[in-house]
């Protein structure tokens, strides 16, 4: 299996990704920001499929989407609640 190039250097991407994943768990489990998390996810897919709309890279749209939500939700949520602030920006997410 690791004779070839390829899956060496998944299975050392794999290790480093569990490892970053298990620290930045647990602040977003003290900080109770899961729902922003999950949120930003979903938010860099629209800006991943716009870009492809847009013809741009779909790495650069998903770039654009998260780091502007991202700072739209920083800059609410210091005067009210985090989720409130989501749902006051992104009221898509909250449908069924």
């Amino acid at each position: 299996m690791f004779t070839y190039d390829f899956m060496r250097y998944a299975f050392i991407a794999g290790i480093f990704i569990a490892l970053i994943c298990g620290v930045m768990g647990v602040f977003v489990v003290a900080r109770q920001t899961s729902f922003f998390t999950h949120t930003l996810s979903e938010i860099g897919f629209s800006g991943a499929s716009f870009g492809v709309f847009l013809g741009i890279s779909p790495l650069a749209g998903m770039l654009l989407f998260t780091s502007a939500s991202a700072i739209l939700i920083g800059l609410s949520g210091e005067k009210v609640g985090r989720r409130e602030a989501l749902s006051v920006f992104f009221p898509d997410s909250f449908w069924d």
